[in-house]
């Protein structure tokens, strides 16, 4: 009597794994994609302030209205760097002729500086002193870089465990347990909450909070 051999023979063996691999690509194939969003939402400490500053002149002459400003700006530029925490750029510098019934009577220039600092003390005081000959147009607080990355490094780890979650409940509501991830999709952006600052007195409020706010679109296949 003859026995049947243990193994398939190579062509058959073929067959079947070909076989076997069709069935996994068309699983794979044929699971469902689900996608979703949701918003994750923290507050963040406002750890550094910008201030705006600037003057606005008008003369006769172009040259006596760029005079001015030259004069005032170069004025405040030796103060602000007597506070080594503050940083100074230029936000904003023009110049425009005056008309009066349809006449030319002057012209007008300004020029803006924006301060950067993390020191509100330091700004505070500096404010004080710049008040004296030129006006504060903007007072603004907002996160640094490294309090932003940190917290959307924390929200990133929650994002990840809330997708998780979700595709786990959309599984069991379908009859597939097995969701894994294909596409994780971050947004984050942040707006400032706090009190209302006067442009005519020094910056002392508490800075208050940001609110962040990390956008999460997430695709899933259910296996």
């Amino acid at each position: 009597m003859r026995r049947a051999p243990l193994f398939p023979p190579p062509r058959t063996a073929w067959l079947l794994l070909s076989l076997l691999l069709a069935s996994s690509a068309w699983a794979l194939e044929s699971a469902p994609q689900v996608s979703f969003q949701f918003t994750l939402t923290t507050t963040v400490p406002n750890d550094m302030v910008r201030a705006v500053v600037g003057l606005t002149v008008e003369a006769a002459s172009l040259a006596q209205a760029q005079g001015q400003i030259n004069e005032a700006m170069a004025w405040a530029s030796d103060q602000i760097k007597q506070y080594p925490a503050i940083s100074m750029g230029t936000a904003d510098v023009g110049t425009t002729p005056v008309y009066q019934d349809n006449v030319l009577t002057g012209y007008r220039a300004w020029q803006n500086l924006a301060l950067t600092t993390s020191d509100l003390n330091q700004l505070t005081a500096l404010i004080g002193i710049l008040q004296e000959r030129i006006s504060i147009q903007e007072i603004a607080f907002y996160p640094g870089e490294q309090a932003m990355r940190n917290a959307e490094l924390d929200m990133l780890g929650q994002a990840a465990t809330e997708a998780q979650q979700r595709a786990a409940k959309l599984g069991d509501s379908m009859g597939r347990q097995h969701p894994s991830l294909m596409s994780l999709d971050l947004s984050p952006n942040y707006s400032v909450v706090r009190g209302p600052v006067s442009l005519y007195a020094e910056p002392t409020l508490p800075p208050g909070n940001s609110l962040v706010q990390l956008q999460v679109h997430a695709v899933y296949k259910m296996h």
